[in-house]
């Protein structure tokens, strides 16, 4: 072998090595620096604070999004026990001394679903219990009822009979009944709503604020079944009843004056009567200014 074959094979060799060495740099290599690339085009910069802003994410890294999924089913989940029907508290809206029984009515009625709330309510019962507290835990369990899905209206119904039969007094019979009948309407039972209101009304006593809410019930009825004589004849009989026990110191019957007015306004203005609404709007008016200037009947002593 003479040298130009000897150099040329040298030549040859460093020309392999030279094409290794372009390989390793240029090769399987540069996968993590493109890798490392890429995270930084699919990741936000520091100190980014756009609202909503959109992740540029690849498909692998959308998968862990799917994860918060049950998050949503549980808000849905929540909203869907929401209840349609407007349940007025049993008891004072703000009383903080509240009983073992109104407490426990209360924790069930917010429970995450109402089986469960139900269960406590019945496992309740079956302790001793005053007439009105059992007359509470029934209403409460009546309300619950109707929250299932779908609602037990049956159940619903037996549950408030029972608290019906079970209240001692006759203002918590009545605030039963308001809630009975919002049940019986939500369901489309206005017949039998209008039942359970004047059979309710029919019990002797005194004149209530809760008794008085009933009527404007009743007269709803009425003025959506058609009936809008039998309407106007309640609501007057409300607006006097609340006008004559009203005073500074008895804000719930100012507020069946109120609204008891306001539904007779409505009523004759959808019938055409347009002088009769502003003359009883104005005598509104008078009434309550002569309230506000009467003293309530306990200064007086």
């Amino acid at each position: 072998m003479d040298r130009k074959q000897t150099g040329l094979i040298i030549l040859l060799v460093l020309l392999m090595i030279l094409a290794v060495i372009v390989a390793g740099y240029f090769g399987p290599g540069t996968t993590v620096t493109d890798a490392s690339l890429a995270k930084k085009r699919f990741t936000a910069r520091a100190g980014t604070t756009r609202r909503k802003a959109i992740a540029l994410s690849s498909k692998k890294r959308s998968q862990p999004r799917a994860q918060e999924a049950p998050p949503a089913a549980h808000s849905g989940q929540q909203s869907s026990r929401k209840n349609p029907i407007p349940v007025k508290s049993l008891s004072a809206p703000n009383d903080e001394n509240l009983s073992p029984a109104e407490r426990l009515a209360r924790e069930a009625t917010n429970s995450l679903s109402p089986e469960s709330g139900i269960d406590k309510l019945q496992q309740a019962l079956d302790q001793p219990q005053t007439p009105e507290e059992a007359a509470l835990l029934q209403t409460a369990i009546g309300n619950l009822y109707a929250q299932l899905e779908p609602p037990d209206y049956t159940k619903a119904q037996a549950a408030f009979d029972m608290a019906l039969s079970t209240a001692p007094v006759l203002e918590m019979r009545q605030r039963i009944t308001q809630q009975y009948a919002a049940l019986l309407l939500y369901r489309g039972a206005p017949e039998l709503a209008r039942a359970k209101i004047q059979a309710a009304l029919a019990e002797p006593g005194p004149v209530t604020a809760p008794g008085l809410e009933l009527n404007l019930q009743l007269a709803r009825i009425h003025e959506r079944s058609g009936a809008r004589d039998q309407a106007e004849t309640v609501y007057k009989y409300t607006l006097e009843q609340s006008a004559e026990t009203a005073h500074a110191d008895a804000p719930e019957m100012i507020d069946l004056m109120r609204l008891s007015s306001l539904c007779l306004v409505r009523l004759y203005r959808a019938e055409g009567r347009g002088e009769e609404a502003d003359a009883l709007a104005k005598q509104f008016k008078t009434r309550l200014k002569a309230l506000a200037a009467t003293p309530p009947p306990s200064s007086s002593r």
